[in-house]
């Protein structure tokens, strides 16, 4: 498809080159001709070529200016047009990956609220087998590696999904010490509920930074403007 033509550099440029060349030809149709010559110049005049030339300077500098501001203004805006294509293409597959993080921390979140609560429940006796289960399942979802590469590449927490799953991993441990028939002993049993709640915390820091992250970088996704 053919480009309109007031958007054709070649086409403005054939137009000022013409132009130019009439110009210059005009200017040599009339040195060469006595009569315009006249008309052009005083008959005492010894430098009227070189004042009409100095007259037309400005003009002929416009002439020259114009096409070169042109191809500047549109080397400008292709500039621009390359670099929101490349920013695309680097955003594309991070915010792909924030979006995703973003839908995963809704569950972990919801999930870890769960278990917090049953394991917050009044007048309850849990044994240890039961708890296990449940650490067992958070632990889980906390070895998404998208959380860990949403970290690494787009934002780092002040508490890493590494730091809360050590601190669990211990909690866990102690768990596995008792042995399955065992009442669950308190200190323990409020350590992982301390920990519960800061994944609670770390599901929710990261899906508001997965959505500030896509707010901030939904200039760059590909539209049909830079298809055009």
């Amino acid at each position: 498809m053919m480009k309109d033509k007031p958007d054709d550099l070649g086409y403005w440029a054939g137009w000022f080159a013409a132009f130019a060349i009439a110009a210059i030809f005009f200017i040599y149709i009339v040195w060469q001709n006595q009569t315009l010559r006249q008309i052009a110049c005083d008959a005492g005049e010894n430098d009227c070529f070189r004042q009409w030339m100095s007259a037309l300077g400005g003009w002929a500098a416009m002439v020259v200016a114009i096409p070169t501001i042109i191809y500047l203004a549109k080397q400008v805006r292709d500039g621009d047009r390359h670099h929101r294509i490349n920013a695309a293409f680097t955003h594309r597959r991070q915010r792909l990956l924030a979006a995703s993080v973003s839908k995963y921390c809704i569950t972990l979140k919801e999930t870890t609220e769960y278990k917090l609560e049953f394991l917050s429940a009044e007048n309850e006796e849990f044994r240890t087998d039961d708890v296990l289960d449940n650490v067992n399942h958070v632990l889980e979802l906390l070895a998404a590696t998208p959380l860990k590469v949403f970290e690494n590449e787009i934002f780092t927490p002040t508490i890493s999904v590494d730091f809360i799953v050590a601190r669990i991993q211990r909690n866990k441990a102690k768990l596995d010490s008792q042995g399955s028939p065992e009442l669950l002993d308190e200190e323990i049993l409020h350590s992982l509920k301390i920990n519960l709640a800061a994944v609670v915390r770390y599901a929710d820091g990261i899906q508001r930074n997965c959505d500030a992250f896509l707010n901030e970088t939904a200039a760059f996704v590909f539209n049909d403007e830079l298809h055009d």
